[in-house]
């Protein structure tokens, strides 16, 4: 397979790792895109699903959790309510807002695509020996540890930066 890194020949060993690394990552994305497909979902509804499991937002964190604009969140979320996935629930407190909410088919829907996509994982470490396997599955859990301080990170930022202009 032909290499392209501005040659990675040019650059230190872990550094070299580092973007096999990524491009296993990049690779793996997309198997595990392909198998969400047998679900119906593709991964940014798979996303948003997985983030509303967690309890109602408005779209304001949706939007700044999933990385996409109003705009796409709007087509997004109009999507999955079409489907019977999410509802959007108005703010008792405020008419003109809404929440949105996975539905209980929404809930069956993650759980399907959470098995397939332990499965597609599954599939693919038992091509590597025993330990090696749990390793790689410990090396994903991590990665998910370290997106979820980034998150926070952000999330405190934006709300210091709100709280800071708002004096």
């Amino acid at each position: 397979m032909a290499v392209y890194f501005g040659s990675l020949n040019d650059v230190t060993i872990e550094r070299r790792e580092t973007a096999e690394a990524g491009r296993a990552a990049a690779r793996l994305m997309k198997g595990l895109e392909v198998a969400l497909g047998q679900t119906g979902l593709s991964l940014p509804q798979y996303r948003l699903l997985l983030f509303l499991s967690g309890g109602a937002e408005r779209a304001t964190a949706l939007a700044a959790w999933l990385d996409v604009s109003p705009p796409s969140l709007t087509a997004l979320v109009d999507g999955a309510v079409s489907r019977g996935l999410v509802q959007r629930v108005p703010l008792e407190e405020d008419r003109r807002c809404v929440r949105h909410e996975i539905t209980p088919l929404g809930h069956e829907k993650l759980s399907l695509a959470d098995g397939v996509l332990v499965d597609k994982l599954g599939s693919v470490v038992s091509y590597l020996d025993p330990d090696e396997a749990e390793r790689a599955i410990e090396g994903l859990r991590l990665l998910g540890k370290a997106l979820d301080a980034i998150r926070a990170e952000k999330d405190a930022n934006d709300a210091a930066r709100v709280t800071g202009a708002a004096r």
